[in-house]
């Protein structure tokens, strides 16, 4: 599958996992006390969250990953590529069970810009890209990724990279 294929795969899967949680309203403080640090951030995979026939979402393919992420702090120097994953992040707000997004940015390899409810940022390998918020600021964001951004047998396909500073 070419970069455009994929990117355009994981936007259906995201969809997918969209309508689920605007469907059955998924209580965000569940998956928040389930997060653990990576890099900074807090993320959860959704198949460790969500379970019976809402798991499906999460079962698309083996070479997948799906993950709930939260950026309650300063960010703005994780910005990162991934040189073998894609991915693409929807931000999270009151229509999917989360609280809605404060003083959220998202770099998406150009500079940094607001990342709003709703909003999504289509990420193929290679491209710096990273997430911050302001003081007080707080975002959660669905990532799909493919392949796993930390493959199964533990290698991680995360490597910083020198982006502007973030705006204050």
């Amino acid at each position: 599958m070419d970069t455009s294929d994929t990117l355009a795969h994981l936007e259906d899967v995201s969809s997918v996992v969209l309508r689920i949680l605007r469907a059955h309203r998924v209580q965000f403080a569940d998956i928040d006390a389930r997060m653990v640090n990576y890099h900074g951030f807090a993320k959860v995979n959704l198949a460790d969250v969500l379970h019976g026939d809402l798991i499906e979402a999460a079962m698309f393919a083996p070479n997948l990953q799906v993950e709930f992420v939260r950026v309650s702090g300063d960010q703005s120097q994780e910005v990162h590529v991934h040189r073998v994953a894609s991915a693409v992040a929807w931000c999270l707000g009151p229509m999917e069970g989360f609280p809605p997004p404060s003083g959220a940015l998202s770099f998406g390899g150009e500079g940094w810009a607001e990342f709003t409810d709703g909003m999504k940022l289509r990420v193929p390998a290679g491209l710096p890209h990273g997430f911050t918020v302001r003081p007080g600021g707080l975002v959660y964001f669905l990532s799909v990724q493919s392949p796993p951004i930390v493959s199964f047998d533990g290698r991680d396909d995360y490597h910083r990279v020198a982006a502007p500073p973030a705006p204050r």
